[in-house]
């Protein structure tokens, strides 16, 4: 299956599973398949069958599809007729599982198309009536079609800021540590100028106040050197 990862595909009494390198099981040997015929799928250079858009590993139970990840976790129920869009009607259209780019693999539920992302999330519901690709001057395209609408999958993608693969999500993480440590800085900084205001506000409090007990003094000498004054007068 995927020794770089350590699974291997398990088979017992016509059943099939995912174990590791010990034996453990990490998908019950219970199911009916696992991982996707991709001969129909030549034109999306897929290297491996079992392990799908940076991490799903298709399951089939029974009638049904389901997905999980490579640490054995159901991503999704079974619930899906067929994983990728196999094309018919339209002779241009190429058949689709996945888009590397952007590590969405496509799903067909009740004959209609959604994708799915690493983590098992759909990015719309099953509406589409296609999603295929094209080659075109040695160029690739990909469609979707909703309500006999076409539209540019890509555009949508970017448009919804759907951005999976390593490389980008490694940048953006990057862009929010260094911004987190830029906002830390300020947060330091401020709160360093404001110990500092208040030292002075504080430092600036105790110079009125030995300015006022030292007036008040000067004013007790004043009132003590007058009441002796009046004495020596009366005398």
């Amino acid at each position: 299956m995927d020794s770089d990862v350590g699974l291997y595909v398990a088979k017992k009494d016509d059943k099939f599973g995912v174990i590791d390198l010990k034996g453990n099981e990490k998908i019950y040997i219970e199911n009916d398949e696992i991982g996707i015929d991709i001969s129909k799928f030549a034109q999306n250079n897929i290297k491996n069958k079992y392990i799908l858009a940076d991490g799903l590993i298709p399951v089939k139970n029974g009638e049904y599809w389901g997905l999980y990840d490579t640490n054995g976790n159901q991503l999704t129920p079974f619930q899906y007729d067929s994983l990728g869009y196999i094309a018919s009607s339209n002779k241009e259209a190429i058949n689709l599982l996945v888009i590397p780019k952007y590590n969405v693999l496509v799903a067909c539920q009740n004959k209609k198309y959604t994708l799915i992302n690493p983590s098992g999330q759909e990015l719309f519901p099953a509406v589409a009536d296609d999603i295929y690709m094209l080659i075109s001057s040695g160029q690739t395209y990909y469609y979707i079609t909703v309500n006999d609408k076409k539209f540019d999958l890509i555009e949508y993608l970017d448009s919804n800021g759907i951005i999976t693969t390593g490389q980008d999500e490694n940048e953006q993480n990057n862009e929010q540590n260094v911004g987190g440590e830029e906002q830390e800085s300020e947060e330091n900084i401020g709160n360093g100028q404001q110990e500092e205001n208040n030292q002075q506000n504080q430092d600036e409090s105790q110079e009125e106040q030995n300015g006022n007990d030292q007036q008040n003094q000067g004013t007790e000498q004043e009132e003590q050197g007058q009441q002796e004054q009046n004495g020596s007068d009366n005398e």
